[in-house]
């Protein structure tokens, strides 16, 4: 499928049910820009797609895409330009939905313990951003200590659980931003219950993961940690994961 897409976004809010992934989406999804918005700037199906990227800002790409073992690969196959702005929006809507899943399958296995799977989409150039300053907070830029990490994580929060509430996808595949909003719950080493909000902030480039930052109440973490730390469990007060 030859992807070409635009800078815009999509969204997805978790709470009707979606058939294809399992999940509960809430709201409605939105399409990449608005129809009469498309129509307008291009001006019907006989204008060139010059007059999009002119009114809409659009950055075509002249790639294909297609899915290759549940992740995302592309070529550089020239993609022609007569092409109808209906097509396009099409192409963008796909690409956007296609990275949804992806992501909704990576907090999936998190979920499950598998950060593996999450690792496996991260480029040979990553910054891993955790908000705090404690045990999990700083900031990572390799493969092998956000390893390190995820194992520290799950060592302090064996049980950890995500519950997404929306997905916003922007951007073609050379830059696409996606902004996760999400719940999470778990019940630490101590046996006391951890419930905290916040947001996941990913940066993607050709189908690979090149920048994760994470915010979220860092007080309710920081408190959690401390009482593990008084109740013995060393970890929870050990320099952070860095590097």
């Amino acid at each position: 499928m030859k992807a070409r897409p635009i800078r815009s976004g999509s969204t997805d809010r978790l709470t009707d049910p979606d058939t294809s992934t399992g999940l509960h989406h809430t709201g409605s999804r939105q399409q990449p820009m608005e129809q009469a918005g498309i129509a307008s700037a291009a001006g019907g199906r006989g204008r060139s797609l010059a007059a999009l990227r002119r009114h809409a800002g659009a950055g075509l790409c002249s790639s294909r895409m297609r899915r290759d073992n549940g992740g995302l690969r592309f070529c550089s196959r020239p993609a022609p330009l007569n092409m109808g702005v209906h097509v396009l929006i099409c192409e963008v809507f796909m690409y956007h939905r296609i990275v949804k899943k992806r992501i909704i399958s990576v907090f999936e296995r998190l979920s499950k313990g598998d950060y593996e799977y999450a690792l496996s989409d991260v480029g040979t150039t990553i910054e891993h951003r955790f908000a705090g300053e404690h045990s999990l907070g700083g900031t990572r830029t390799s493969v092998r200590t956000m390893r390190h990490w995820f194992a520290r994580l799950y060592r302090l929060f064996p049980n950890l659980r995500f519950e997404m509430h929306s997905i916003v996808v922007a951007g073609g595949p050379w830059d696409t931003t996606v902004v996760v909003e999400w719940t999470d719950r778990a019940t630490p080493v101590d046996g006391a219950d951890y419930v905290n909000s916040g947001v996941h902030v990913i940066r993607m480039r050709w189908g690979k993961v090149v920048s994760i930052h994470a915010y979220l109440d860092t007080q309710v973490l920081i408190d959690t940690l401390d009482r593990m730390a008084v109740n013995g469990i060393e970890e929870a007060k050990a320099p952070p994961i860095i590097g």
